[in-house]
């Protein structure tokens, strides 16, 4: 793909300056990119891993509720709702051509977006919610990279899953449960309204609600049967 985009520019200047110049060239071979997906064991072993550190949070934002990771280090405590279990998509945090970190909108128009944060999700933000911090995740992209490869080589070794994989591994367990695919696109920011304009048409409310609930008990089911367990305990911090 860079060079084909490379060639594009080229040849469009020598068109504009150099309109009897024949360029031959013959360009790479498209190929299919794979999507790698984590197992449920690796994400376990993940889960364990990170439980109660400073990547917990990153690593569920990314791997159950689908975030980006320029999404979650740009996620503020003002945007999270914990009373209702939401959270304001607005904001990521990305690194600018003087490598500091900048703060703009998504990466989509889709990418702007209210998600409920599952059950799960909420607890272990409970537990590390600090009034002090504006971020949810005070740390750059560097650093989240940096701890998920050291907690994944220590978990999980020889295995070699991207952070954006965690994403990867949110939707296919959104298709595994049947969810329709234009639920899907809207939980994770995807801009893909007339694919699935075409082919599933619009989403409807209440059928949206009972799938999450469905997804919900999913992982619910999951984290319990491991031992974790929900708190008991609910916060009344409403930090929107």
């Amino acid at each position: 793909k860079t060079v084909r985009n490379k060639y594009g520019v080229l040849s469009s200047s020598l068109a504009m300056f150099r309109p009897d110049f024949v360029c031959r060239v013959t360009l790479p071979q498209k190929t299919k990119s794979s999507i790698i997906i984590p197992t449920e064991d690796d994400m376990m072993a993940l889960f364990r891993e990170t439980y109660d550190t400073s990547m917990e949070i990153p690593v569920l934002l990314g791997s159950i509720s689908g975030m980006r990771a320029s999404e979650i280090i740009g996620l503020r405590w003002s945007a999270v709702d914990l009373n209702k279990g939401t959270a304001r998509i607005k904001e990521a945090k990305v690194l600018d051509q003087n490598r500091e970190y900048v703060v703009k909108g998504t990466k989509t128009r889709a990418g702007t977006r209210t998600i409920r944060l599952l059950p799960h999700v909420c607890d272990a933000l409970r537990r590390h919610y600090d009034p002090a911090q504006e971020y949810v995740v005070p740390l750059t992209y560097a650093q989240v990279y940096d701890r998920y490869q050291k907690a994944l080589e220590r978990c999980c070794p020889g295995k070699h899953y991207t952070f954006h994989e965690l994403r990867h591994y949110a939707c296919s367990v959104m298709i595994w449960m049947g969810m329709p695919v234009k639920y899907i696109a809207d939980y994770l920011g995807h801009e893909t309204e007339n694919m699935v304009n075409q082919v599933y048409g619009h989403i409807m409310a209440d059928k949206k609600d009972a799938m999450f609930d469905k997804l919900a008990q999913y992982y619910d089911g999951m984290f319990k049967s491991a031992g974790f367990g929900i708190s008991d305990t609910k916060s009344d911090t409403n930090s929107d």
